[in-house]
């Protein structure tokens, strides 16, 4: 928003990100251009190390086929976003990087009961 501070557009960045169940996660001001780092817990030894990089001024539209799920629909197909998941972290292995898809998966599907 026009006259919004850094640390208002910064805590709004870290609100949308905030892990699940955790509420939003709080944040410092960040200079503007700069990534802004959402912790799930803490970055401390013996933690998972599950971080996302996020770019709070980037403006994106939503394409199913830009997307790696199976999924072939998006009920968001076309909307505009702003502020979007550069890179990601999972128990400290780079997974998503500069926007793409790196390493191999590391999940395991889950079959609903």
């Amino acid at each position: 928003m026009p006259g919004e501070t850094a640390a208002a557009r910064s805590a709004a960045s870290f609100r949308a990100v905030g892990s699940p169940g955790q509420g939003p996660v709080g944040g410092a001001g960040r200079s503007p251009g700069s990534t802004t780092i959402a912790v799930e817990r803490s970055l401390a030894e013996g933690y998972d190390a599950d971080i996302a990089l996020v770019d709070p001024d980037r403006t994106w539209t939503v394409r199913a086929a830009d997307s790696e799920s199976a999924q072939e629909y998006t009920p968001f197909e076309g909307f505009e976003l702003t502020a979007a998941v550069t890179d990601t972290f999972l128990r400290g292995q780079h997974v998503l990087e500069a926007g793409k898809v790196v390493g191999d998966p590391q999940g395991q599907y889950l079959r609903r009961s």
